[in-house]
């Protein structure tokens, strides 16, 4: 039997963990260099010479954009937290959000995409409202003149955001 601890053997590996976010770091911000030299098409083309996604690559680039420097990156945070907040349109918001609730990777896509969701029915619901708009003054302009009637929308929030 070895005369190593649990807790020596835990910390070689934990530095072995640290040692692979370190290295993807470091390749996120080296594809990022590459493609601002190389131009449009490097992340497919790279992505195709190394055997990963050229959505990845673009990822990899845009999460090292986002977070440059080791001081803007959460400390107990994955590379993976980082590259999800980044492709939202406030990665600082996320991330503070994963470090302060102590998402894992799985809770903060979720969080996220509940954001996005709702976000999402907002909009559709914004858009909605504008085209009822459109066809309310579209009518009265075509048909009023002729029926002598306009029409029009009665309820408050709707006539208060067409203030």
């Amino acid at each position: 039997m070895s005369d190593r601890t649990y807790e020596t053997d835990l910390q070689v590996f934990i530095n072995l963990v640290q040692q692979g976010e370190a290295a993807i770091w470091a390749q996120a911000a080296w594809a990022m260099e590459m493609t601002g030299r190389h131009g449009r098409g490097t992340a497919k083309m790279l992505a195709a010479d190394v055997g990963l996604s050229a959505s990845y690559v673009r990822q990899m680039v845009a999460t090292a954009k986002a977070f440059p420097t080791p001081e803007s990156r959460g400390q107990d945070l994955t590379f993976t937290h980082h590259r999800l907040a980044a492709m939202t349109g406030d990665p600082e918001k996320w991330l503070d959000a994963a470090a302060e609730k102590g998402y894992s990777i799985a809770e903060l896509r979720r969080a996220i995409n509940d954001a996005k969701d709702q976000v999402s029915l907002e909009e559709q619901a914004r858009r909605a409202t504008e085209r009822l708009f459109q066809a309310v003054n579209k009518y009265n302009e075509l048909y009023a003149p002729v029926s002598g009637e306009r029409a029009s929308i009665v309820w408050d929030k709707l006539q208060a955001k067409s203030a």
